[in-house]
C-alpha cells in the first residue's frame, strides 16, 4: 500500500512519557469500544417508537462516523496521506502537537503500517465523515432529509471489522509500559469478539449464500442514516 510519508511530520513531535501514554491509551480504548458497541447495537433487533427511529439511527451512525474518523487518524496520521491499492487517496491535515497517534506509542508502527492494506471503504470514510457529518457542506444538500431519496451509505460492520484487524496489528507491537495491562486486556477482548463475529458471519454466508430475498436479514448490509438498508 502506498502512503506518502513525511519524516518531518513526526520528527518534530515532543516525545510522550509512558505515564501520559497510559492515560491516552484509555482514550484510544474508548474510541474502539464505541465502534464495537455501535456495530453491536446495529445488529440488535429492538423496538423504538416509529417517530424516533430515524433520529436514533442517525445518532448512532453519526457517532460511528466520528469515532471511525478518529481511529483512522490515530492509526495513519503519521503519514501525509492514506491510500488504498486501487488508488483512493485521502490527505491528512496538519498534525497538531496535542494529537495522539499510534506512532507515539511505538515508532515501529510506521514500518508495520506500511505493509498493511486498507480498503477503498476505509479511505473514503474520512471524507464522508468530514463532508456528511462533521461539517455543514454543500454535499449535504437534500441528504437524509424527510421524504428525500438521497441518503448516506455507511458499511458499519465492515469498517468496524477492518479497524479491529488494524488495531490487532497495532496492539501486537506496543509495550505494557504504554498500555496498562487492564486497558490492553479490554482492547484485545473487544477486538477478539469483533473478529469472532466476523468469522461466524463469513462462515454463515458460505453455507447459506445470500439471495435478494434474504439480503436484508444479513448482518452484512450498509445501514444508512435514515434507517433504510442497502446491500453493499
Amino acid at each position: 500500500m502506498n502512503r506518502k510519508d513525511n519524516s518531518d511530520r513526526v520528527s518534530n513531535r515532543d516525545p510522550k512519557n509512558e505515564a501520559d501514554l497510559r492515560q491516552d491509551a484509555k482514550t484510544v480504548l474508548y474510541e474502539l469500544r464505541m465502534l464495537a458497541s455501535i456495530a453491536k447495537i446495529k445488529q440488535m433487533n429492538f423496538k423504538v417508537p416509529s417517530e424516533l427511529l430515524n433520529t436514533l439511527n442517525n445518532a448512532l451512525t453519526e457517532s460511528f462516523a466520528i469515532h471511525c474518523r478518529a481511529m483512522i487518524h490515530f492509526l495513519f496520521a503519521h503519514n501525509q496521506e492514506i491510500s488504498s491499492p486501487t488508488g483512493v487517496i485521502h490527505p491528512f491535515g496538519q498534525l497538531h502537537k496535542n494529537d495522539i497517534i499510534a506512532s507515539d506509542f511505538s515508532s515501529s508502527w510506521r514500518t508495520v503500517c506500511d505493509n498493511l492494506k486498507v480498503s477503498d471503504r476505509l479511505v473514503s470514510c474520512i471524507r464522508h465523515s468530514n463532508k456528511e457529518v462533521a461539517h455543514i457542506t454543500i454535499d449535504r444538500r437534500g441528504l437524509n432529509l424527510p421524504h428525500s431519496a438521497k441518503t448516506s451509505q455507511w458499511d458499519i460492520l465492515e469498517l468496524t471489522n477492518e479497524i479491529a484487524s488494524l488495531m490487532q496489528e497495532f496492539l501486537n507491537i506496543i509495550s505494557i509500559n504504554t498500555f496498562d495491562s487492564e486497558t490492553l486486556h479490554e482492547a484485545r477482548e473487544l477486538i477478539a469478539e469483533r473478529l469472532t463475529l466476523k468469522k461466524a458471519d463469513e462462515s454463515s454466508q458460505q453455507n447459506h449464500p445470500r439471495t435478494d430475498a434474504n439480503a436484508k436479514l444479513s448482518s452484512h448490509v450498509s445501514l444508512n442514516m435514515t434507517g433504510r438498508t442497502s446491500n453493499s
